[in-house]
């Protein structure tokens, strides 16, 4: 979590919080989940003050090198202090619990020791920006809705 002080609304653009991406919640591309329940479709990048991510990923050997994973990540921005009109991103203690985007995917990881290359393939399995009924869209997922992440290191 970071705190604005002064005459500031919100934390500096690089010291905020964003979720989505290779090290992230991998359903997501990098910075499109959150905050909370922020819906809009739009190219600008979306940032909070307050971050909240989980991971569980079991990881097992194919062969000598070669590792896969499987995992299942949790997790959304949110804003602290009121900077627009919208109540979508505004962290609440009644609400944030539902507010968590959830992920789970596979992935294969080129372990070397001193540095480990993966590839993750993930889907969406709740999604916070849609309505209250409709969060739940696993069985609505295609294969076309995979995301894929290359990334260097463990992700969490």
């Amino acid at each position: 979590m970071g705190v604005s002080y002064g005459n500031s609304l919100q934390l500096p653009f690089e010291k905020s919080f964003f979720a989505g991406g290779p090290n992230d919640i991998r359903a997501w591309r990098t910075r499109q989940l959150g905050p909370g329940t922020n819906d809009k479709e739009d190219f600008f990048e979306r940032f909070g003050d307050l971050k909240l991510t989980g991971n569980f990923e079991y990881r097992f050997d194919i062969y000598r090198k070669l590792k896969g994973a499987a995992f299942l990540d949790a997790g959304n921005i949110w804003i602290i202090n009121k900077i627009s009109t919208s109540e979508d991103g505004k962290f609440k203690f009644d609400t944030f619990a539902d507010q968590i985007a959830l992920g789970s995917g596979l992935g294969i990881r080129f372990d070397f020791t001193f540095f480990i290359l993966r590839m993750d393939g993930a889907i969406k399995i709740k999604d916070p920006a849609l309505a209250q009924g409709e969060r739940w869209v696993l069985d609505a997922n295609e294969l076309s809705d995979i995301t894929f992440n290359f990334g260097i290191g463990y992700p969490f």
